[in-house]
């Protein structure tokens, strides 16, 4: 998928990748924690 092309992102894009990846997971995260309590 974005795998191969995230070799060739600046590091500026890398990080901004980064990021909005781990708010992504944070989010899922805090989903599913929510979900196991009900």
């Amino acid at each position: 998928m974005l795998l191969n092309n995230f070799i060739f992102l600046s590091p500026a894009a890398r990080r901004k990748a980064r990021v909005e990846w781990e708010e992504i997971v944070a989010a899922g995260i805090l989903l599913h924690a929510g979900n196991a309590k009900r």
